[in-house]
């Protein structure tokens, strides 16, 4: 209803009450310009619920990007084991994420004076090295305030990506069948490549996840079992084992049956996440719940 004066006029001699529109304060006036039409205040509606259900901050989103991670990590798991298959079997019989292993080897090629061996054994640790070193500068250190999924880890495994595609073309220029020196290099990158994604995994500050490494993992399944925790609490390391010996079997089938593309296919996998993680983490930062103030704008 208006609010309405009435003001007193005189016509002819008969007094007569007449309505005045009463003058409106800024609060109302600004009432009037906030008003919706029913169709426009479901848009608003609409627009406000979209706020509720991007936010970063809402634990239904957090539980949801955890799931995605842990997706994500066996796929790398799966990459990983297809690499380390490439590289002990088609470039000399080392790994290329497999430390440990390699350093038994390293130990026994010197006592038995195995030269080759131990170049290329030393080559993939020494690539390691330098791949672990660069992936931490690109990632960083885990924080208490980061993410599910820092975008440092994204940049971290694009780097990656882009060495095991420049290793694929080389393997494909060179038909598979790459000359000493050039076999050492490809064995460098690889390994340099599994470090990195060895460091930017160790940004999410998540104790035992690994995708390389995974004798913890193994360790953190059995003594899990012999505790008896909950099945769920267990499913992300047997996921991840399973992943790296389900990769390692694809990499074998390559390197057998279509040995062009055995760097190469594996790849589409890195990619995958790459790409998933790069636009999932730009909706996240490009969503953020309305202040107050906003909220009634809308």
């Amino acid at each position: 209803m208006e609010n309405l004066d009435h003001r007193t006029i005189t016509n002819g001699g008969a007094a007569a009450a007449v309505p005045l529109r009463r003058q409106r304060g800024p609060e109302a006036q600004r009432d009037d310009r906030t008003h919706h039409r029913p169709g426009e205040a479901r848009q608003v509606g609409d627009l406000r619920a979209a706020h509720v259900r991007m936010d970063p901050g809402d634990p239904r989103t957090e539980a949801a990007d955890r799931r995605r991670r842990n997706i994500y990590v066996v796929i790398l798991a799966i990459f990983s084991g297809a690499i380390d298959a490439f590289g002990f079997l088609g470039l000399g019989g080392s790994f290329t994420s497999v430390m440990t292993g390699n350093m038994v080897l390293l130990g026994a090629a010197a006592a038995g004076w195995e030269t080759a061996l131990a170049g290329h054994v030393l080559t993939a640790i020494l690539g390691y090295v330098a791949g672990t070193f660069v992936g931490a500068r690109i990632a960083g250190e885990h924080v208490a305030t980061d993410p599910v999924w820092p975008p440092r880890v994204t940049a971290a495994l694009a780097v990656e990506f882009g060495l095991f595609l420049a290793t694929g073309i080389v393997w494909l220029v060179t038909g598979a069948a790459p000359t000493a020196a050039v076999q050492l290099a490809l064995l460098a990158a690889s390994a340099a490549g599994l470090g990195i994604q060895s460091a930017a995994i160790g940004r999410f500050g998540v104790a035992g996840l690994s995708t390389t490494y995974l004798t913890g993992t193994l360790t953190t399944l059995i003594t899990g079992l012999a505790a008896r925790r909950p099945i769920g609490a267990l499913r992300r390391p047997a996921f991840i084992l399973l992943g790296l010996v389900a990769g390692a079997a694809v990499g074998a089938l390559l390197l057998t049956h279509v040995r062009l593309l055995a760097p190469l296919v594996p790849s589409v996998l890195l990619a995958t996440v790459v790409l998933g993680a790069f636009f999932n983490t730009r909706d996240r930062s490009g969503a953020r719940a309305a202040s107050p103030r906003e909220a009634s704008e809308l």
